[in-house]
């Protein structure tokens, strides 16, 4: 499992109302120092890795393996925001001061613009926090700026994505108040970020690289993930697209300026799946991808979907699960209510595969019978309660392979562990080189 820190200073200001220190440079190292205490306190079953070897080690224990990660907005300090701020001679530095800490993952865009490169723009209230993040340092920074997006007439590869779009975004727009883009009048067919991989993106990279370290491309804009496969490419070294989405599964927009589920740049095309794979990267869909074109609800059923989209079509035979459960991001929903008479009614008449049977169906691969999670007096049925909580991965996985159509369907997401762990070795291979 990758436990990654994480963190958003906008959110961290407005409640304390600035009267902690909420940056990344404090709150990641916190986190990661809990996560030890965490880790020592149940040394019985979990233990951290630092290598594939620690790894291979800790899972014949029979233990689970964490990983350390740092997923963060201002991974090179809070200021550090634009091109041509960041001296490629401070980046090793940077670099080992992460790895030191122990962390061997990360990503270096989060949701917010930085010197390392671009997001990818897919949500107006980001938009704002980078603002911010930019305002909160400005006596180190010139005017606050919004996303820049890309108004070339390339090929959008089906990004239908608009910037203020989303009429809920409105309110939030309205109350930050600090001029917002009309984007919708720059570019009406889908936005991209114009920002790619910078000169000392590519310095954190190989920095990363040479240490045998796992990148994490999760969040780069559509440039900046071009760059990094560049990078990669040249020291034959993987790459990790830890919880994504896939764009040829999204539902069109029309002639609305608003849907859910969109594409936008944070998807992969397939293309991009395909440079990965060659690389011998590791894939990991994400476990709230929204309603998809051809499944119409946010549950187990479209993250099936799209895992059939990426074995079948893409030829993926490692495909692990980025679960991103870190309180704000909605999972896998019911796919079932239950009437009064407690008999249960599919949400989705046009995916009613059969409800999960506790102390009947098995986990696959484990041949453990699901039994009903429990915390304090409470029982959770993923039928009518969906993923609540960490406990219920398996009944996740169970539900998936019901609608799959059994346990052998599953065998690239039950090698991914192994496969997760080859592509560190092939990592730690090649550091010497870089």
């Amino acid at each position: 499992m990758v436990a990654s820190a994480v963190s958003n200073e906008l959110l961290g200001d407005l409640y304390h109302s600035h009267h902690a220190d909420t940056s990344d440079d404090t709150s990641m190292p916190a986190q990661l120092a809990y996560m030890r205490t965490v880790a020592a306190a149940n040394a019985s079953w979990m233990e951290i890795a630092e290598s594939p070897a620690d790894a291979r080690r800790i899972i014949a224990a029979g233990k689970l393996a964490v990983v350390l990660g740092v997923e963060a907005d201002s991974v090179c300090g809070g200021a550090m925001r634009r091109d041509g701020q960041l001296d490629p001679l401070h980046v090793d530095a940077i670099v080992q001061k992460w790895f030191a800490l122990g962390v061997r993952l990360i990503n270096p865009l989060h949701l917010a613009d930085n010197a390392l490169g671009g997001t990818a723009v897919f949500d107006d209230r980001l938009n704002l926090s980078s603002h911010y993040l930019v305002s909160k340092y400005a006596s180190q920074l010139p005017k606050p700026w919004f996303f820049e997006i890309d108004q070339q007439k390339n090929l959008l590869e089906g990004v239908e994505l608009l910037l203020g779009g989303n009429p809920a975004s409105g309110a939030m727009i309205t109350i930050y108040h600090q001029g917002y883009p009309d984007y919708l009048h720059m570019r009406p067919d889908g936005h991209i970020n114009a920002k790619g991989l910078t000169f000392a993106g590519r310095t954190f990279l190989e920095s990363m690289m040479k240490r045998g370290m796992l990148v994490d491309v999760e969040h780069m804009s559509w440039h900046t993930l071009d760059g990094a496969i560049d990078v990669a490419g040249k020291h034959d070294y993987p790459l990790f697209s830890t919880h994504t989405g896939l764009r040829a599964l999204a539902p069109p927009r029309g002639n609305a300026t608003w849907v859910r589920g969109v594409a936008h740049e944070g998807m992969r095309t397939d293309a991009q799946i395909a440079a990965l794979k060659k690389l011998g990267s590791v894939i990991g869909l994400a476990g709230h991808l929204g309603p998809l074109k051809d499944v119409a609800y946010d549950t187990s059923a479209a993250w099936a979907r799209a895992y059939r989209h990426a074995r079948d079509h893409l030829g993926l035979d490692v495909i692990a699960v980025g679960t991103d459960m870190n309180g704000f991001i909605q999972q896998a929903a019911p796919r079932f209510t239950r009437d009064d008479q407690g008999r249960l009614h599919p949400v989705d008449p046009h995916n009613a595969t059969r409800a999960l049977d506790y102390g009947t169906d098995v986990i696959p691969h484990v041949g453990t019978v699901l039994r009903q999670s429990v915390l304090g007096s409470r029982s959770f049925d993923f039928n009518v309660d969906g993923l609540a909580q960490y406990g219920m991965v398996p009944d996740f996985v169970t539900d998936v392979a019901l609608q799959l159509g059994g346990a052998s369907a599953l065998d690239a997401f039950f090698r991914s562990a192994e496969g997760f762990l080859r592509a560190w070795e092939t990592c730690v291979a090649r550091a010497p080189n870089v």
